[in-house]
């Protein structure tokens, strides 16, 4: 099962914000299900209704999704229109992975940034 996305407006930021012909979108995204490896491919309603192909940037303001006890580092695969999601593996200095295929990401959440054209 692929992995689902609830996206809301962030309190605050119902409007999105215009920078010349762009504007900026921030959104809370909670995440359920299961990740499949390769990264999730990102759909009109993961943006709250922003057309996927007005992407310019996706960012992550507070750099990682928590679920109270831990945390993921989500990255944004621009070519593929993908977001990917990495995890140390436990001690200091271990490099990050990409989470294994089927791991639940169920209750892990965080702020995301869309900056598209209008």
């Amino acid at each position: 099962m692929a992995l689902t996305i609830t996206a809301t407006r962030t309190q605050g930021y119902e409007q999105p914000e215009a920078q010349g012909r762009m504007k900026v979108v921030t959104l809370d995204w909670s995440l359920a299900s299961t990740y499949v490896t390769g990264g999730h491919a990102y759909t009109q309603a993961d943006l709250n209704g922003i057309n996927t192909s007005q992407v310019l940037e996706i960012e992550f303001p507070n750099t990682v999704f928590r679920n109270g006890t831990s945390a993921i580092l989500p990255f944004w695969d621009k070519a593929n229109k993908k977001i990917m999601f990495f995890w140390t593996g436990g001690g200091a200095g271990t490099a990050f992975a990409e989470v294994t295929n089927s791991t639940s990401l169920a209750s892990y959440a965080g702020k995301v940034r869309v900056r598209c054209y209008m």
